[in-house]
């Protein structure tokens, strides 16, 4: 597109570092890895041509961690909410905020900050995005590319778009906040012929799912969990087969995230914490280890009997 190659003066942008450059020459722009025509941030160019789009940078404090990154991103979201943008371009407006001077290890806090602060900005009907040169976002239309990667680590805030049940649908009360403003869309039969199928996809299967309520068991989602064993025989011993799994699964999981907050931890040379992260990691551990025990109680006839049918 023309425009997008236009000075970021014309647009009225603070011109920070080479942010300038890669909000005109990438998000403003098609990329052939995308998944989908159009440019890979469809906000940027109206943003731009309206001046509703702002760059502005803030010092990071390397010992804050990503929880102060995350109190950068409150106050940010406070600041957004009081701006006055042009009249009637309220919806596109973007404010893009530089994290001057963070190493390059401590990238990852940014990715940390952000998933905590997501649920609050949806609240507030907006979106937040962290985006920095080894960000891991893929896009939504190809799990191939990563396309939040810049040349400075910063995040983005804008208000939420009815495109954004792409990002929203997998999470109820996320979802919720979706719905509740844009639901009448789907709603009308007129209006929800013209959108995207993928979108009317993805709003019928969240709606399906039902919004979570603050009882123990709809906390723990256990209804749904124990629904999810669906054996392929008769065969009692498969659903030992199945179920330890599955419970593998998940400790695979905790194993993940308290090595991962181990990791932040550690970036930040919080060791106290990082060594009760990597307590729990390594008890998570050996629990995986024990579940083969309950395995080996399955006979090689029994395994047998249900062994063709798991393909």
């Amino acid at each position: 597109m023309s425009d997008a190659t236009s000075s970021s003066e014309e647009y009225g942008i603070n011109e920070i570092g080479d942010v300038r450059a890669w909000l005109t020459g990438f998000l403003a722009r098609p990329h052939q890895d995308l998944g989908r025509e159009g440019n890979v941030c469809p906000f940027v160019v109206p943003a731009l041509r309206a001046k509703t789009l702002h760059v502005e940078s803030v010092g990071y404090d390397s010992a804050a961690g990503w929880a102060g990154i995350a109190d950068q991103m409150r106050c940010q979201i406070e600041s957004y909410d009081g701006r006055v943008w042009p009249e009637g371009k309220e919806s596109i407006a973007s404010l893009v905020t530089v994290l001057r001077d963070m190493p390059d290890h401590h990238w990852p806090l940014l990715d940390e900050a952000q998933r905590h602060v997501k649920g609050e900005a949806v609240r507030s009907g907006l979106m937040i995005g962290q985006f920095h040169p080894d960000c891991p976002e893929p896009s939504v239309w190809n799990p191939g590319f990563a396309v939040s990667r810049a040349p400075q680590p910063l995040f983005a805030i804008r208000r939420m778009s009815l495109h954004d049940i792409l990002f929203l649908h997998g999470d109820a009360r996320h979802f919720s906040e979706y719905d509740r403003r844009f639901g009448v869309h789907y709603a009308d039969v007129r209006s929800a012929a013209h959108l995207p199928q993928r979108f009317v996809d993805l709003y019928k299967s969240a709606k399906a799912g039902g919004a979570p309520t603050s009882e123990y068991i709809d906390y723990q989602s256990i209804d749904t969990l124990l629904s999810l064993q669906r054996p392929r025989t008769a065969h009692p011993a498969e659903m030992t087969f199945y179920l330890v799994g599955q419970a593998k699964e998940l400790f695979f999981k905790l194993v993940y995230e308290e090595v991962s907050a181990a990791r932040l931890a550690l970036v930040v040379d919080r060791v106290d914490e990082a060594v009760w992260n990597l307590r729990r990691a390594a008890t998570a551990l050996g629990v995986l280890a024990r579940t083969w025990d309950v395995l080996s109680g399955i006979s090689p006839a029994e395994f047998n009997a249900f062994r063709e049918s798991l393909g």
